[in-house]
């Protein structure tokens, strides 16, 4: 991978050995939405030229001259990504991995009656 908004885009998703990295699952169209705010492409240029920890350093220094572009552009690559046709199926995965909804014994009445009352609160 050697384009900028690639590189950028996996810096701040990079994905694991399970989640796909940014540049993998979302479509090119989403990524060049997501940076098309002004400046970021000139940080996916310091970024690509700069690996590692001077990489992080130039997305910090973007980020603190320019919090509502760096906040939509985040906003919007992470919309993408989890949105996207690769991390969908992962989603529900892990959305049905929890724990099952409550049994025929569950009194939800119970429980609001125990809220109302603070039950179990600690005390000072």
């Amino acid at each position: 991978m050697t384009d900028p908004l690639d590189i950028l885009a996996d810096l701040l998703l990079p994905g694991d050995g399970r989640w796909p990295a940014a540049s993998r699952a979302v479509p090119r169209a989403a990524i060049l939405r997501a940076f098309a705010q002004p400046g970021l492409a000139a940080l996916a240029g310091r970024v690509a030229s700069r690996p590692g920890a001077g990489a992080w350093e130039a997305v910090r220094a973007f980020e603190a001259r320019h919090p509502p572009a760096f906040r939509a552009a985040l906003g919007a690559l992470t919309d993408a990504y989890y949105g996207s046709a690769a991390v969908q199926p992962l989603l529900r995965e892990l959305a049905m991995s929890g724990p099952p909804d409550p049994g025929p014994l569950f009194d939800a009445r119970s429980l609001a009656q125990v809220r109302a009352r603070q039950a179990g609160r600690r005390r000072l």
